[in-house]
C-alpha cells in the first residue's frame, strides 16, 4: 500500500458548518483549534475532498482528497493531498499523520479498535488535557486577574498609564501620562526603549 501525504487528525473531531461549509477540528475539550478548512467536494459515500490548513503554522492551506473505492476483496481508501509546501512543516506533520490514519482506519475497520499505539497517544492526550490552552475567554480572565501580581499594577493602572490618544494626531495611538519623576517605572523605560528601537 502507498501511504500519500496526509495530516494527522485522529485526535480532533470535525465540526461542519452550512451553507458554506467551513469546518474546524478541535480538540476534544474545545479549547483549541487544530486546522481549519472548508468542505469543497462531496460525493457520498465514495468522495470526500477539503482545503486544509493547521492552526498553529504559518503555511498556506493544502488540498485533502479522500477515496473509498471497491475492489476484488475489499475497499480500497486512499488519502490525496495536493498543493503542500514542499519542506515545510506541514509536510512533515502531513506524512507523519498519513501512516497514522491509514494504519488505524484499517485496524478499526477489521477488529472494531485502533491500534494499541493509537490508544496508548489517546490516553496521554486524555491525561494531558487539563493542561491544554484555555479557551481565549478564560484566558484573558486570567491575566486579568493577575495583572497586579505579574506586573505591580491593576488593568485599570494599566489603562490611565495607556490612555488612547484623544486628540492627538492620527500618528499617535496611545499616550503615556506621567505626573512624577517615579511614575517612569521600569515598564515604562522598556515600552520606550521598543518604539525608540523600532523608529
Amino acid at each position: 500500500m502507498e501511504y500519500k501525504k496526509f495530516a494527522d487528525r485522529a485526535v480532533y473531531k470535525v465540526l461542519i458548518k452550512a451553507p458554506d461549509n467551513p469546518y474546524r477540528m478541535v480538540s476534544n475539550n474545545g479549547n483549541t483549534v487544530a486546522v481549519v478548512g472548508e468542505i469543497l467536494e462531496m460525493e457520498p459515500p465514495h468522495r470526500l475532498v477539503h482545503s486544509f490548513r493547521l492552526t498553529s503554522l504559518d503555511d498556506p492551506a493544502s488540498t485533502v482528497t479522500y477515496t473509498l473505492n471497491e475492489t476484488e476483496g475489499g475497499t480500497e481508501f486512499c488519502l490525496i493531498t495536493e498543493n503542500v509546501v514542499a519542506g515545510s512543516r506541514s509536510e512533515k506533520s502531513m506524512a507523519d499523520g498519513s501512516k497514522f490514519i491509514v494504519d488505524n482506519l484499517k485496524a478499526y475497520v477489521e477488529t472494531g479498535k485502533v491500534t494499541f499505539g493509537a490508544r496508548i497517544m489517546l490516553a496521554v492526550f486524555r491525561i494531558m488535557a487539563p493542561f491544554t490552552p484555555k479557551s481565549p475567554e478564560e484566558m484573558t480572565n486570567a491575566m486579568i486577574a493577575n495583572f497586579k501580581g505579574k506586573t505591580g499594577k491593576t488593568l485599570e493602572q494599566w489603562i490611565a498609564i495607556a490612555k488612547k490618544s484623544g486628540s492627538f494626531n492620527a500618528m499617535v495611538t496611545h499616550r503615556v501620562r506621567l505626573e512624577k519623576a517615579a511614575d517612569v517605572d521600569k515598564d515604562i523605560k522598556a515600552w520606550i526603549g521598543k518604539a525608540w528601537s523600532k523608529a
